[in-house]
């Protein structure tokens, strides 16, 4: 390390601030010369992907410079994070020699700059870079269940320590992640009795029910069975659940989720800049929003709104990915974050609005997304958003619990929009 400084968290001296790695982590890499270098060895050459763990308390994402053996440099963008202890982790593919290698984290290169902002860094990960898309698998008995469900650790096959038994009124909820927008393959291992494709459980997408997605009954031949269904996914975590159709015992021990590569997937993007804004909604600049510009000043009543035209080939259910910016905070407390959700209601075809919230991003400058369902109509629809406070917390019937003080009369900045059906294939 040169032209920084390692500090200690996490050990009886430091009992009050954040756990890190190892207990040290380097930070005030802010001179044209700081620098982290890491030697590491690998068996082989190839492709490998370097994780790195770290804090960005600039309130903007950062940058440091990446190089390899002294070879092409390269701009690392960090996301904020509430602090520089409060870390998260950024992925990287690196092409490696075998045996070993240098690779270094720093301010500036000679022929790409000084990279802007800062980062505190507690540790990197090295492992080879997958060769295709990773699946992930989520067992059911460590998913989130209410109702009439049992844990059971009979079955020789069962993929982890055990499996669930989902009976009328049981439901089973996994947090399923999605790298990025699109459509992933989930497959759900379970045993059904009773006639052979009889419909036993219905599959949910953020506790909404995704029509042609179901379980089937599965009797003879091995114990456990597949159904596979392709659905569209919002980056970062999604809500799948699994819910039986009626008395028949359902017995699930596992979802995977991989994301598809090839296939009909028809996704639709729009600019939010592209789309028509009434009031005082107006078109910003920001250097990591999609193609630079976002739309503001959404909010303090349905005049200020952003409207889409969607054109679409079949009626049916849709995911509308919701990329967006929110860094409001009430400001006050002595050391919480005070951070808030800001509201959009959210209208198709002129009907009656369903309000959602868009969690706080750290930054004005992270781009998140949040999966909103919508029904459309086959040919062309008009999505509204907008934040009528009318709908806040104050509103009669708000649902428990309703802090004013913790609402927000404006939407989130807005960058653009995914709009596919849930299913397909």
């Amino acid at each position: 390390m040169t032209a920084g400084t390692i500090s200690t968290f996490g050990t009886p001296a430091n009992w009050n601030a954040a756990a890190t790695s190892g207990t040290r982590h380097v930070g005030n890499l802010t001179q044209s010369n700081s620098a982290v270098t890491f030697g590491v060895e690998v068996p082989k050459a190839g492709a490998y992907k370097l994780s790195i763990l770290y804090g960005n308390q600039t309130g903007q994402p950062s940058q440091q410079v990446l190089t390899v053996n002294g070879g092409q440099a390269q701009f690392v963008d960090y996301q904020a994070t509430l602090n520089f202890q409060w870390r998260t982790r950024k992925d990287v593919v690196v092409q490696l020699e075998a045996g070993a290698n240098q690779i270094s984290l720093a301010k500036s290169h000679p022929q790409l700059g000084t990279a802007a902002g800062q980062a505190t860094l507690d540790r990197i990960d090295l492992e080879p870079a997958p060769a295709g898309p990773a699946t992930r698998h989520y067992e059911a008995e460590r998913s989130q269940t209410k109702g009439e469900v049992t844990y059971e650790y009979d079955k020789r096959q069962q993929s982890g320590a055990g499996f669930l038994t989902l009976k009328r009124g049981g439901e089973a909820m996994f947090t399923v992640y999605a790298e990025e927008d699109g459509y992933y393959d989930l497959e759900f291992r379970h045993n059904s009795p009773g006639k052979r494709g009889s419909v036993t459980a219905n599959i949910g997408l953020d506790r909404r029910a995704v029509s042609g997605a179901v379980l089937r009954a599965n009797p003879g031949g091995g114990f456990w069975k597949t159904d596979r269904h392709r659905l569209f996914l919002s980056a970062g975590v999604n809500r799948v659940t699994v819910e039986p159709t009626g008395p028949t015992p359902v017995r699930l021990d596992r979802v995977s989720a991989t994301r598809a590569t090839s296939g009909p997937q028809p996704v639709q993007v729009i600019e939010a800049e592209a789309a028509t804004r009434s009031g005082s909604a107006a078109v910003e600049n920001h250097g990591y929003a999609s193609g630079g510009k976002y739309v503001g000043w959404v909010g303090q009543g349905p005049q200020n709104r952003l409207t889409l035209q969607v054109d679409v080939d079949k009626a049916g259910d849709y995911l509308l990915v919701v990329h967006y910016a929110n860094d409001e905070r009430k400001s006050g407390h002595v050391y919480n974050a005070d951070i808030i959700s800001r509201p959009l209601d959210i209208s198709v075809n002129e009907a009656r609005s369903s309000r959602y919230w868009f969690k706080n991003t750290w930054s004005w400058g992270n781009w998140w997304a949040r999966g909103v369902p919508v029904t459309l109509k086959a040919g062309t629809n008009t999505i509204t958003l907008f934040n009528d406070p009318a709908n806040g917390a104050k509103a009669q019937g708000c649902p428990t619990p309703c802090i004013p003080e913790l609402d927000s009369p404006w939407g989130p900045n807005l960058d653009k929009f995914a709009i596919a059906p849930i299913k397909t294939g």
